[in-house]
């Protein structure tokens, strides 16, 4: 038996109009999907709003325009806010076997929406930083979170990785304390992210060698624990200034 591929479309269709066909054969054009599934809103919408028709005339709309089957978001989902809205949509979709999943958004950038996904996932305390701030000044929620995602990527610089190279000569191999401090936290951080953060780094060692690199989206992971180490040894290099070097470079 022939494997049918499926687009699943994520959707309110209020109401269905030209940018829905278009959405729709789009999805169908690039997937060289079979069939489109489409998982819709029924007669409420986000936030709570009732639909401007009823679900089934929205239903026939889309149906008449090419979509093969037309499956109701619980309510629940529905109403909620977008992560809960998309958490029930996609769901949904995965339960039908969707092969694919096509949605609308505002912005293309398909990796900053991952960045975007991950740190709202994970919350960075630098990310939360911001958004107590917005809140604080009377934001709702919606535009703090907007606003606290804005400063993150622009003041902070996402950390992908360390290297560390030499020994301090500090004092004689075995009791050089600088060199220990250094390496305790480094393979601290190296541990923390491949062994509990289970992120995919690449780690290399060598004599007086430790490199880490990872991908950005996998560095929004382990933003806390890279910027924990970055503030260790910054700190170690103030100290111990004729010992320590300390090189942020731009990757």
């Amino acid at each position: 038996m022939q494997n049918i591929k499926a687009a699943g479309l994520v959707t309110e269709y209020n109401p269905f109009h030209n940018g829905h066909l278009y959405h729709l054969q789009k999805s169908l054009e690039i997937t060289n999907a079979d069939i489109a599934i489409a998982v819709m809103s029924g007669n409420f919408v986000q936030r709570g709003i009732p639909a401007i028709t009823d679900k089934y005339k929205r239903c026939r709309a889309a149906v008449d325009s090419g979509v093969n089957l037309v499956v109701e978001l619980p309510l629940f989902y529905a109403v909620s806010s977008a992560e809960i809205f998309a958490a029930g949509a996609v769901a949904t979709l995965n339960a039908l076997n969707a092969s694919f999943i096509s949605f609308g958004c505002e912005n293309a950038d398909i990796q900053m929406l991952k960045k975007i996904a991950i740190t709202l996932v994970n919350e960075p305390d630098e990310y939360k930083k911001h958004l107590k701030k917005a809140l604080t000044c009377g934001d709702s929620f919606p535009t703090a979170r907007a606003k606290a995602l804005s400063e993150f990527f622009k003041s902070d610089d996402i950390i992908c990785g360390f290297e560390i190279s030499g020994h301090s000569d500090f004092a004689e191999e075995g009791s050089d304390i600088v060199c220990a401090a250094i390496s305790s936290a480094a393979y601290m951080t190296a541990n923390t992210v491949t062994e509990i953060l289970h992120i995919n780094a690449q780690v290399t060692e060598d004599d007086g060698l430790m490199k880490v690199r990872m991908s950005p989206n996998d560095a929004l992971k382990a933003c806390d624990i890279l910027s924990g180490l970055k503030l260790h040894l910054t700190a170690l290099s103030e100290q111990y200034k004729n010992f320590i070097k300390v090189k942020f470079s731009e990757v």
